[in-house]
C-alpha cells in the first residue's frame, strides 16, 4: 500500500453538521410558505453537507423552502461586490470570516436570541469566531478556518493555477503536501484506492503551538432579507448546534471550530488523519481584519514566495517587498 504523508497548518475549522441534524429549537419561523435564497461558493462536499442541512430543517419546518446557490470563486467574489451594494444578494450569504468585517455595514447584526457575542466566543475556538465579529457586533456564525496552501516543490511546474496542491498529491506528483483536510474528501472522491496518508503537525517556535488563522466560510443573513428571523434560525441550526456540526466535519472531512466536536470519540473514528491536530486547536489565534485579504494573499504573498523559491529574490528582499505592499492596503 502506497504510503505519503500530508503536511497540515491547521486549516479546516469547521462548525456546520449535516446528515442526522437535530431538529431547531430557536425561534419558530412564522406561518405562511416561505422561500430562502443561499449562496455559497462551489465545492462538492461543501454543497452536499449544506444541502443535507437544507433538507433537515424543511422536515422540521416544511413551511420553509431554501434553495441554494452556487459560484465559482472568482465568480462569487465578484457577486457580492456587485449585489450587496444594490441589496440583490441571497437571504444567507456565505462568507469569508476575514471578509466580513469589510461587508458589515450591509450585513444583518445577529439577533441577541440567536446568539450573543459572549455566547459565541464561549461556544467557537478563537480562530474560527473572531471575524464575525466586527466593533463588539457579531454579523454571522463561522463554519470553516483554512488557510492559503502552496506546493513545497517546484513553483514552476507545482503553482496555483497548475497541477493545485491537492490534486498534485492524490493524483501522486507530490509525496508532501501543505493543504487542510478539507480536500482529503475531495482527493478521495476521485482517487478512491489511494492508500496510506497522514498529518504530522508543522513546528513551532516558543513553548506554545500558537498559529495564525484565517477565520474561515461562514454563514450571514442579508439586511434586505425579508424573513430575517427564519434566515438567523436556519443560520444558527447549521452552525451552532454541536451534533449537525460534527455530520458536516465526518462529510467534509474538516477539523472542528466547536471543542466538544474535537473531543469527539465519532469524529476521531470517522477521520483519524486529523487527530493529530486537534489539541493545537486551542492556540489558533485570528489573523485579524484586513482591507482585501486575497490581494494580500494571492497578489503579494504568494508571488513573493515564487520569487524566492525560483531565486529571483533574497528571503530578506521578499520579507521587506511583502511588509510594505501587505501594510500599502491598509491605506
Amino acid at each position: 500500500m502506497n504510503r505519503r504523508v500530508l503536511t497540515l497548518l491547521l486549516s479546516g475549522l469547521l462548525i456546520l453538521g449535516m446528515a442526522g441534524c437535530r431538529p431547531s429549537t430557536g425561534a419558530s419561523p412564522e406561518a405562511g410558505a416561505v422561500t430562502l435564497r443561499l449562496w455559497v461558493h462551489q465545492n462538492p462536499t461543501f454543497e452536499a453537507g449544506y444541502q443535507a442541512l437544507i433538507d433537515a430543517y424543511h422536515q422540521a419546518h416544511p413551511n420553509v423552502t431554501i434553495t441554494m446557490e452556487t459560484f465559482d470563486y472568482s465568480t462569487y467574489i465578484q457577486t457580492l461586490q456587485t449585489a450587496m451594494p444594490a441589496g440583490e444578494e441571497a437571504d444567507i450569504v456565505q462568507m469569508f470570516g476575514t471578509w466580513v468585517c469589510g461587508y458589515a455595514g450591509r450585513l444583518a447584526p445577529a439577533p441577541a436570541d440567536v446568539m450573543t457575542v459572549e455566547q459565541a466566543q464561549q461556544l467557537y475556538y478563537a480562530a474560527p469566531i473572531g471575524g464575525y465579529i466586527c466593533d463588539d457586533t457579531l454579523y454571522g456564525l463561522p463554519l470553516l478556518s483554512t488557510v492559503t496552501e502552496w506546493q513545497v516543490v517546484d513553483p514552476v511546474l507545482f503553482n496555483d493555477t497548475t497541477n493545485w496542491v491537492g490534486t498534485a498529491f492524490f493524483s501522486g506528483q507530490a509525496a508532501i503536501a501543505y493543504i487542510g483536510p478539507w480536500a482529503v474528501s475531495m482527493g478521495l472522491t476521485d482517487y478512491p484506492d489511494f492508500g496510506e496518508f497522514g498529518y504530522f503537525v508543522l513546528p513551532h517556535v516558543g513553548d506554545e503551538p500558537i498559529f495564525v488563522a484565517d477565520s474561515g466560510w461562514g454563514l450571514s443573513v442579508s439586511p434586505n432579507s425579508e424573513h430575517q428571523d427564519i434566515a438567523w434560525d436556519f443560520v444558527r441550526f447549521a452552525a451552532a448546534e454541536p451534533a449537525n456540526a460534527l455530520q458536516w466535519n465526518i462529510t467534509s472531512s474538516t477539523i472542528p471550530a466547536i471543542p466538544e466536536n474535537a473531543e469527539s470519540a465519532e469524529l476521531a473514528q470517522a477521520l483519524p488523519w486529523i487527530t493529530e491536530e486537534l489539541s493545537q486547536l486551542p492556540y489558533g489565534r485570528y489573523l485579524g481584519t484586513m482591507p482585501d485579504r486575497d490581494q494580500v494573499m494571492y497578489q503579494i504573498i504568494y508571488p513573493h514566495i515564487l520569487n524566492v523559491l525560483q531565486q529571483v529574490e533574497t528571503v530578506d528582499q521578499a520579507l521587506a517587498a511583502i511588509d510594505a505592499e501587505a501594510n500599502a492596503t491598509f491605506r
